[in-house]
């Protein structure tokens, strides 16, 4: 199984659970999996990342190309599709929706490429049905039938 990770999961990790001078293991083993297929992520997140001049973009620079993905003209087919799914939603307020529009935002695009090319997603986000003022990745990996999991 391949996995694709949301950029909370870095962010997150570096911040609260595993700093690189007390873990260093657990960011070891990110860049081992990667090389032994396992552990990827997206060029879009990549550029989230490196947006904060901090030890984790100083860490995510040196990393391979190949560790972040492109999306691909399948990749932008289902991203349309999620895009127009949230459109029709009732489910969220409008801003919700304009956020997870942005292209920035490298959540529709993770669904996206771990819908077409079978990945599972792992974000730190929570499946949150009443959720109305964010739109979550596990809930709509819910919907796409996406494996979704907030832990690796």
């Amino acid at each position: 199984m391949k996995y694709l990770l949301d950029a909370n999961v870095f962010i997150e990790s570096c911040k609260n659970y595993y700093s690189f001078d007390i873990v260093p293991k657990f960011w070891e083993t990110i860049t081992a999996e990667h090389k032994n297929d396992k552990l990827f992520s997206l060029q879009s997140v990549r550029e989230e990342i490196l947006k904060q001049d901090d030890e984790l973009s100083e860490w995510t620079k040196p990393l391979p190309k190949s560790f972040f993905l492109s999306e691909t003209s399948d990749v932008m087919k289902k991203y349309a599709e999620i895009q127009q799914h949230i459109r029709q939603s009732n489910q969220y307020t409008e801003q919700a929706k304009e956020e997870f529009a942005q292209s920035d935002n490298a959540d529709p695009y993770l669904i996206a490429f771990a819908l077409t090319n079978g990945y599972k997603l792992v974000t730190m986000e929570k499946f949150n049905s009443n959720k109305k003022n964010k739109v979550l990745i596990p809930n709509i990996c819910e919907t796409f039938k996406v494996e979704c999991i907030n832990n690796i």
